[in-house]
């Protein structure tokens, strides 16, 4: 994804104002809360200090690429 300098600066501005306010309105006039999403992303997240003596479980992840093009019904 290529944007000019100019239209990734206005994009950057519009995304920190959608999360200063934890809302923002789409092109079709719908209110979009993101609000419940930000504090179940706050309450799930975990600090681990690079001083700190923890233990995180192994995990695996299982990454996937799908090239998909999603047609509109007819």
């Amino acid at each position: 994804m290529s944007l000019a300098r100019e239209r990734a600066a206005a994009v950057g501005q519009e995304t920190q104002c959608i999360l200063a306010e934890g809302h923002y309105r789409t092109s079709a006039g719908a209110s979009i809360d993101l609000r419940a999403l930000f504090a179940q992303a706050q309450v799930g997240t975990r600090s681990y200090p690079p001083e700190s003596d923890h233990h995180v479980p192994a995990r695996s992840t299982l990454w996937e690429r799908a090239d998909r093009t999603i047609r509109p019904r007819e």
